[in-house]
């Protein structure tokens, strides 16, 4: 992901966790199922140990923070004055670009679920590409830099 002649950085980041929370949700309850079989078991009469349940469920709680790190770590986004640039993957990367002179419209959205509160920067995950003019989207993403 070099930088093309006369290209400028404006921003580079990795996406927030926040940006994953459906894949923690997800996991976590899935991890939870071994522990909620040993307490419906036990409740309907046999007697298996629950610390087996709790060990696999924070087994797999930590596998799953993991996990996210290691999927939140490894993907990277960048924006240039000209493209658009997204990088994933460990072992077998994964590199998409698109140039600014492509791009028609770029709408971006954010939601706080208090809105007294700051709001953080917005990663490029949040960023839509539709179909509108050109030129509206260069000087939004040379204004957000």
């Amino acid at each position: 992901m070099d930088l093309l002649a006369g290209e400028e950085m404006i921003w580079e980041g990795h996406p927030t966790w926040r940006s994953i929370i459906s894949f923690y949700v997800k996991w976590t309850l899935a991890a939870l199922v071994p522990l909620a079989v040993i307490v419906v078991a036990n409740v309907a009469g046999a007697s298996w140990p629950s610390w087996v349940g709790i060990v696999t469920f924070l087994g797999g709680f930590a596998l799953l923070l993991l996990a996210g790190w290691v999927r939140r770590h490894f993907t990277r986004y960048r924006i240039t004055t000209k493209h658009l640039l997204i990088r994933t993957g460990i072992l077998s990367r994964n590199e998409n670009s698109a140039s600014l002179d492509r791009v028609q419209n770029i709408r971006v959205v954010q939601r706080s679920p208090e809105p007294a509160k700051q709001l953080t920067p917005v990663t490029p995950s949040a960023i839509i590409v539709a179909m509108s003019g050109r030129s509206a989207a260069r000087s939004t993403v040379r204004e957000s830099g």
